[in-house]
């Protein structure tokens, strides 16, 4: 079994998407009126638009949730691998983490928005229904009820489902 975890508000306590997105509404509010009725772009193109030319400026290290990175060094050895997947883009996800020891395999986004039941497609179509998840959001409800074992990470901590 492989234990599957997710980027923005689970492994790192943040979500760099939002973090930008409101960074780009007080800078140009009309930005999102052109992006999605003029051009008539997705959220996914969105999300590429906004976050290939962010660049982080602070400490990561300060970003990743202490809970979850312990939890894998834990329980890292239980699992065939540690993979993370993310709807955040491919490649920003893959330059955050570029040095990143953590993950055997990491995915995000490329054609579609890897969340919620698309994430669970993509899932189920690399490893079946053989995994272990680990997520915040509401949208993660269908592949918490698909995962073997699911775990939730919530204001108060990690919470076993």
């Amino acid at each position: 079994m492989v234990c599957i975890i997710d980027f923005d508000g689970t492994f790192f306590k943040n979500d760099f998407f939002k973090e930008v997105f409101f960074i780009k509404l007080i800078e140009n509010p009309f930005y999102f009126f052109h992006h999605f009725f003029i051009k008539r772009k997705s959220l996914l193109a969105l999300k590429i638009d906004l976050l290939e030319s962010f660049t982080i400026p602070y400490n990561l290290d300060f970003l990743i949730n202490p809970i979850v990175l312990n939890w894998i060094q834990i329980h890292q050895k239980e699992y065939q691998k540690m993979i993370l997947v993310s709807a955040t883009p491919d490649f920003f996800i893959k330059r955050v983490l570029d040095k990143s020891l953590i993950f055997d395999e990491i995915y995000g986004s490329v054609d579609c928005n890897l969340k919620g039941t698309n994430k669970l497609a993509f899932i189920q179509e690399k490893w079946g229904n053989q995994f272990a998840y680990m997520g915040d959001s509401n949208a993660d409800k269908p592949i918490f009820a698909a995962a073997q074992q699911a775990f939730k990470i919530t204001p108060k901590g990690l919470v076993k489902l």
